[in-house]
C-alpha cells in the first residue's frame, strides 16, 4: 500500500493543475480568490496549473523517491502555513479545515516514497 502513495497523491497534483490551467475560475470561486480581469486568471493558470502538473509531471518522469518526498515536504509546509493564517487572518471555515487536512494528507503520501 505505501508504495502506492506518492502515486496517488502526485496523480491528485497533476489533476489539480491542469483543472487550474482548464478552469481557472471555478478554481478561484472555490478557494474565494478574486481574479479581477485577465492578470488574476492568467495568475491561477500559471502559477497553480504550470507549477502543479510541472512539478508532478518531474515526480513521474524522474522516478525518485527523493522528489516524491520534496513534493512531500512542500506539502506539509503548506498546511503548516495555512493553520497559522488561519488564525492570523480569521479565516476559520470548512474551507480552511478542508485544505488544512488535504495538504497533510498529500504531503505524507508523497513523503510515504521514503519509506
Amino acid at each position: 500500500m505505501v508504495d502506492f502513495l506518492p502515486y496517488v497523491g502526485v496523480l491528485l497534483m497533476f489533476a489539480i493543475g491542469l483543472l487550474c490551467i482548464l478552469a481557472p475560475n471555478k478554481v478561484a470561486d472555490a478557494v474565494g480568490l478574486n481574479t479581477q480581469g485577465g492578470m488574476g486568471v492568467s495568475e491561477i493558470r500559471a502559477t497553480y496549473g504550470g507549477l502543479f502538473t510541472g512539478l508532478s509531471g518531474a515526480a513521474l518522469w524522474f522516478q525518485q523517491a527523493e522528489v516524491f518526498g520534496v513534493l512531500g515536504v512542500g506539502w506539509l509546509c503548506t498546511a503548516a502555513v495555512r493553520t497559522v493564517a488561519v488564525f492570523v487572518d480569521k479565516a476559520v471555515g470548512p474551507v480552511s479545515v478542508g485544505g488544512i487536512v488535504f495538504e497533510v494528507a498529500m504531503g505524507l503520501a508523497l513523503l510515504s516514497a521514503l519509506l
